[in-house]
């Protein structure tokens, strides 16, 4: 993959199951952080192993998409100008 990384946009989504989430502070309230905090750290992690920041983001969806405590990875070709930098 990292010889082609510059040519891929990464985008983490956070999924949460529909248990309810007792809340702990006043960043992780209910699922839906608790999905956004999951695929923040998916992200992170997916940095700091050579994916450039500016290609990666993160998406929390909470259990609207699934019922279910996972991530889902969306990869996405980036066009490159006509000079073959990245975007």
């Amino acid at each position: 993959f990292k010889p082609f990384q510059s040519q891929f946009a990464l985008t983490v989504i956070g999924h949460a199951d529909k248990r309810p989430l007792i809340p702990r502070n006043q960043f992780l309230q209910d699922n839906f952080d608790l999905s956004s905090l999951r695929a923040l750290n998916v992200m992170k992690y997916m940095i700091s192993q050579g994916i450039p920041e500016h290609l990666a983001a993160a998406r929390a969806a909470g259990s609207y998409d699934r019922d279910a405590r996972s991530i889902t990875l969306q990869i996405r070709s980036v066009r490159l100008p006509a000079g073959g930098e990245t975007l």
